[in-house]
């Protein structure tokens, strides 16, 4: 009998369940050394909490300043023919312009009244991210919205998707099964 549990048990994969704990409570002054290389109280840049999350805000605004600048989904024919045929000759699926993807960036809840619009379904608050690239990876379109914001709905409402229903962007736009499938253009691809 003790031979059958045991060949059970190594069949049945065993879940590890770690337990969490707080190294500042946890560890005494010593062990805390030892582990991490530092004292409870280091502080690593000897700078103030403040002047970092300005430092943060002002960088990021300075990176947000040159978003019109770097990030480009090409409608001019010239520079969508140069994606269209990368992406043929990387993936040989014929017309892709672009591929399309969202992701969850965990906040703290920005409180207030709409605050319930920020926790997607997974019950966390989140920013929803649509980001858009080319055939490097590189970002052509990013927005956002409030996490509770389905993927579909972020695309259907974005300015690309009125490119592409003003037939602006003549491609396909390569996303996962979370956005349905919409017959944006009927004119037929240009062989390249």
């Amino acid at each position: 009998m003790e031979r059958l549990e045991l060949v059970e048990r190594l069949i049945r994969r065993e879940q590890i369940v770690r337990d969490r704990l707080n190294p500042m409570t946890f560890y005494n002054d010593a062990d805390f050394i030892n582990r991490f290389r530092q004292s409870k109280d280091a502080d690593l840049f000897g700078v103030n909490k403040c002047t970092v999350s300005r430092i943060i805000r002002k960088v990021s605004r300075a990176k947000a300043s040159l978003y019109h600048t770097h990030i480009i989904l090409p409608s001019r024919s010239r520079l969508l023919d140069v994606q269209l045929r990368a992406f043929m000759r990387q993936s040989n699926i014929p017309g892709v312009v672009g591929l399309n993807k969202c992701t969850h960036i965990p906040i703290i809840s920005p409180g207030g009244e709409n605050a319930e619009l920020f926790r997607n379904r997974k019950g966390y608050f989140s920013i929803n991210v649509q980001a858009i690239c080319d055939h490097e990876l590189k970002l052509t379109n990013v927005v956002r919205w409030p996490g509770s914001t389905h993927d579909s709905r972020i695309f259907d409402n974005s300015n690309i998707c009125a490119k592409f229903e003003r037939m602006e962007i003549n491609g396909i736009l390569l996303g996962y099964n979370g956005y349905p499938l919409r017959p944006f253009n009927t004119r037929p691809h240009r062989k390249l």
